[in-house]
């Protein structure tokens, strides 16, 4: 999953990130794939799931309702979040 912030938002704070198609009953891996000058936003911390060497762990139904929150980006940058079924 791509999430890529193309201009200034209206809110620091991006919404949720949702994956809609997944196995509900299944969980995943949840991981972000570093980017040669990737460009963190403005904010003080970011989402716990990043700072997570091994990535977090959620249900599908976790993933497809709620979502997780993407980090906080500079306009014209982008984050990979890799998905992986365990």
């Amino acid at each position: 999953i791509s999430f890529a912030q193309l201009t200034t938002a209206r809110s620091l704070t991006p919404p949720p990130l949702r994956a809609p198609g997944l196995d509900r009953d299944a969980r995943y891996r949840v991981t972000h794939v570093p980017i040669v000058l990737a460009s963190w936003g403005p904010s003080r911390t970011q989402p716990a799931w990043l700072g997570e060497e091994d990535g977090v762990v959620l249900t599908g139904a976790q993933l497809v309702g709620h979502g997780i929150q993407p980090p906080v980006l500079n306009p014209e940058s982008a984050v990979v979040i890799h998905l992986e079924r365990i």
